[in-house]
């Protein structure tokens, strides 16, 4: 049911200030798409207000509020203060209406900014959508440029923007003029010599551009709730054949990988699991930037769960030596004279494509955002734009915490045949084969469809 939305009124909230330009380094400009989530929330806030702590949270953090900046090479945030779109609407629908609608591809509630029709000097690097519900709770639609920061550098900016409304102190943030020189503070001198990218052959490129043109009907969006009960009795599960100790993100990427790749009778794949490189590099917490670099391994068919998860494991553990070629792949990069933003993505391709991608938002901080008291009661990735991604890839997965603390909502962007399959009861039983008739299913999410 499409769902009928009035728009209100429509501004470009401002800082009111200018800041130095950024100069962005390789993390930030293969990172070149944008990023849709939703929020929910019980009850409307004082509109005042809310705007009012936005034009704060952009003056703390400016990249949000600039432009994007082409250079031969690379590319800048000009910080000149030109502002946030921000869309009010009023919407005849209610909370559990707006819910199921955001997993919905052509969901109402994430911008999908115009690509086509602005320059990139012009593009917004962070829109905002205002959603007062007909029982008068409140939806948030935001879309950023992943050049201005990272999911974590997102709900930074959040948590001061909700700082901001309700009179608490922000958190703390830095802004670095150069991302590059600054990363390379705390990158090793040496890494793993293996370059992360390579050039894509004629015939690769000729199936990315045929695939990057399938219409959004062909591609999929499928939604699968894990309990808390379901995901326990899975990691016991996987722990009693291990070998050593596993997290619940080892077992997690390994039973959906393999439970997909059982399903496709596809054979070996390749995983592409991005990986925060904060903690591990020792960097400010409050660093706004890509710090990010992606776990790339093969599967092969024979392999078992337990056995990709303690692949998964020893990838992580052992991660700068084996995975962190962020140097090599500079040099690599820069000799093959590609430019941003049309080269990347299209012409140096992963390792072994086709391949899973999976994003892990789990811990991001979401649930501390509030506004006049109230936290989210729902939060999601919001498949908006499927042009941008092509399944040419292979599925693009996103892990996050649902609500409550009930376990984790995985949302799956796949081809149109492989949803069919996720969702058959062939495919809802490989997925949930952890589940038992007991497992407790919170009650808001009876209005998203689930595999």
């Amino acid at each position: 049911m499409k769902l009928r939305i009035t728009e209100r009124r429509a501004e470009t909230v401002t800082a009111g200030r200018t800041y130095d330009s950024i100069k962005c380094g390789l993390l930030d400009i293969i990172h070149s798409n944008y990023v849709s989530v939703g929020f929910i929330f019980e009850k409307g806030v004082d509109e005042k207000r809310l705007l009012e702590g936005l034009r704060r949270a952009l003056s703390l953090v400016p990249s949000f509020a600039g432009r994007l900046r082409l250079r031969p090479g690379g590319a800048d945030i000009v910080c000149s203060d030109a502002g946030v779109p921000v869309s009010i609407f009023d919407v005849e629908a209610t909370r559990n209406e707006a819910l199921s609608d955001m997993s919905n591809p052509n969901t109402s509630f994430g911008d999908t900014v115009d690509l086509e029709s602005l320059p990139v000097e012009l593009r917004p690097l962070l829109t905002v959508r205002i959603y007062w519900l007909a029982d008068g709770a409140l939806a948030l639609g935001c879309s950023w440029h992943h050049t201005a920061g990272d999911l974590h550098s997102f709900i930074l900016f959040m948590q001061a923007w909700s700082a901001f409304v309700e009179g608490d102190a922000p958190p703390q943030i830095l802004i670095v003029d150069d991302r590059e020189a600054h990363f390379d503070r705390f990158l090793p001198l040496e890494d793993s010599s293996k370059p992360g990218y390579r050039l894509l052959t004629p015939r690769e490129l000729e199936l990315h551009s045929h695939l990057r043109e399938l219409p959004d009907e062909q591609k999929r969006v499928t939604q699968i709730h894990f309990a808390s009960e379901e995901l326990d009795r899975m990691r016991r599960t996987f722990s009693e054949t291990a070998k050593g100790k596993l997290s619940s993100n080892d077992v997690v990427c390994a039973h959906l990988v393999t439970s997909v790749r059982q399903l496709q009778c596809d054979g070996g794949v390749n995983i592409s699991s991005i990986v925060s490189l904060r903690t591990r590099l020792g960097m400010p917490a409050g660093l706004i930037g890509n710090p990010l670099w992606p776990m790339v391994i093969s599967s092969s068919s024979s392999q078992t769960p337990v056995g990709l998860a303690h692949q998964i494991r020893e990838g992580l553990d052992d991660f700068s030596r084996l995975h962190l070629n962020i140097r090599t792949s500079r040099t690599f990069i820069n000799e093959t004279g590609k430019s941003w933003p049309g080269d990347y993505g299209r012409v140096l391709g992963v390792p072994g494509d086709p391949i899973f991608r999976i994003t892990d938002w789990r811990n991001s901080g979401v649930y501390s955002i509030s506004f006049d008291g109230q936290f989210p009661r729902f939060f999601n990735f919001l498949p908006t734009g499927l042009s941008q991604l092509p399944p040419s890839l292979g599925p693009l997965i996103s892990i996050i915490e649902a609500p409550g603390r009930s376990g984790l909502l995985i949302t799956l962007i796949t081809s149109a045949a492989l949803a069919e399959d996720l969702r058959s009861p062939a495919g809802g039983e490989m997925i949930h084969r952890f589940r038992e008739p007991g497992d407790v299913q919170p009650t808001f999410l009876s209005a998203v469809e689930l595999a």
